[in-house]
């Protein structure tokens, strides 16, 4: 699957003086999208220096800071002047808006170019939803455009309830771009952007998944199911096949039971760590337990606010995770005990967090697929305290819930592996006490008990039904 950096390097850098944004709109998108261009430039050198830091960052090699300072000495270095009566303004090379405008466009679109194309034909994340990601100063009217977007389209894989959900496939994103692109940005300077809508999510809205992505969509693996009898084989010959499959395989009288290691097949939690980390032949890949390595050591990396963090994840690493999280068999409250969330908050968005989540419940961010919580309360404690000097710490008490994925057995097969070697103090490792919940899981506020004097603020709460 190409990435952010594949797409930058593969376009081809046009100088096209005297041609504006509007001239651009004319040309076929996609030559568009293969070209790397900026409006009304004509030197090669300097649109090739913009392109240049643009590669810099979606590689990982520059800041945005440095591109910049980068950019502007390159700008003097080509004896670039402005238009007479252009100074200053968006039409200004020179001008800090106009650059960012540049940098931040360019490096969007290969990555938001890069993340759909991997979500493509995910069955675990069919749709996505318009949202806001930044804001801006002067927003406009998404309501309307998407509205009319979706009139233009005749709601094709459009949900009709104003959720601004539609398909991946759907050709309202197209029809939403001011570039006739079917990622974001959707225009100059613009704060929306997309986040990922489960295949359940997507139902409830009322969208059909083509057959096309929901083919083996049972919900099972090929090998969910799959069971064999050896008792035609003799006893050296069964001790033989099953030690070639290792933990693979389990052994019930004269048949064997596969277990699946990169599949859907359930696992209670206490055997997690032998299905999905166990020992397999090498002809069976790891998928599950290496994405179980990256989720456990940098959380960020599953994260869609954090897409262009180092080692962001792949489709194929988000569908793992997906997988390796509902494979293992819901726990809840009697078997588990109550859970506990630490949070960082700043001190002014604290009142209104609170009344948010007494209003509508407490779930987990629409850019995560799942939200952590630890079976103890010194864990929730620590994470409270990490955040910036003078946030308020918030300790959120799950009192009743039975959604939850316990990977604390997963967690301590890697660490006996010796698998878990990028932990540092600001990302620690998911100690083995955590619990998974999807992020569909919403709680209700039962109680809420305000810190005082430097005391941290409890919020009990319980899953919804």
């Amino acid at each position: 699957m190409p990435s952010p950096s594949d797409y930058m390097r593969a376009k081809i850098t046009v100088p096209a003086a005297g041609m504006s944004s509007a001239d651009w709109d004319g040309v076929d998108p996609d030559i568009r999208e293969r070209s790397y261009w900026t409006a009304r430039e004509g030197c090669y050198a300097r649109v090739q220096g913009f392109r240049d830091r643009c590669q810099g960052i979606v590689d990982g090699n520059l800041s945005e800071a440095d591109a910049l300072r980068e950019v502007r000495a390159m700008l003097r270095a080509t004896g670039y002047q402005p238009e007479p009566g252009t100074e200053g303004t968006i039409q200004d090379l020179n001008s800090d808006a106009r650059q960012r405008l540049i940098l931040d466009t360019n490096v969007a679109m290969v990555r938001e170019r890069a993340y759909r194309d991997s979500m493509l034909g995910s069955l675990a994340y069919p749709a996505q939803r318009l949202v806001r990601i930044r804001y801006s100063r002067q927003p406009r009217d998404w309501d309307a455009r998407w509205r009319e977007a979706a009139a233009a389209v005749n709601y094709e894989g459009v949900a009709t309830d104003g959720s601004h959900i539609a398909l991946l496939t759907s050709p309202i994103w197209r029809k939403l771009s001011r570039f006739d692109l079917d990622y974001p940005p959707f225009d100059f300077n613009s704060g929306m952007g997309v986040d990922p809508v489960d295949y359940e999510e997507a139902r409830r809205h009322g969208l059909t998944i083509p057959e096309a992505t929901l083919e083996g969509a049972d919900g099972e693996s090929l090998n969910a199911s799959l069971e064999a009898s050896i008792a035609r084989m003799d006893g050296d010959l069964q001790q033989a096949f099953v030690n070639a499959l290792e933990d693979c395989v389990e052994v019930e009288g004269d048949r064997v039971y596969y277990t699946d290691p990169n599949g859907t097949r359930p696992v209670h939690w206490s055997e997690a760590g032998k299905v999905i980390c166990g020992q397999r032949p090498p002809v069976i890949p790891d998928t599950q337990a290496r994405t179980m390595v990256k989720f456990v050591e940098d959380q960020r990396q599953f994260d869609r606010a954090q897409r262009g963090v180092q080692g962001y994840a792949t489709q194929e690493e988000w569908q793992a995770l997906y997988d390796a999280v509902t494979r293992i068999q819901p726990t809840d409250v009697k078997e588990s005990g109550t859970l506990y969330r630490g949070m960082s908050i700043p001190p002014n968005d604290v009142d209104r967090f609170l009344s948010r989540i007494r209003r509508d419940g407490y779930q987990a961010l629409p850019t995560k697929m799942v939200d952590s919580w630890s079976r103890a309360e010194e864990t929730a404690q620590r994470f409270a305290g990490g955040g910036k000097p003078g946030n308020e710490r918030i300790i959120l008490v799950n009192e009743d819930y039975r959604s939850g994925h316990r990977i604390d057995a997963v967690v301590r097969a890697l660490q006996e592996q010796r698998r878990l070697v990028n932990k540092t103090d600001k990302h620690p490792h998911t100690n083995e006490s955590e619990v998974l919940f999807l992020q569909a899981a919403r709680h209700q506020v039962n109680k809420i008990v305000r810190g005082r004097d430097g005391t941290p603020t409890y919020v009990y709460v319980s899953e919804q039904q």
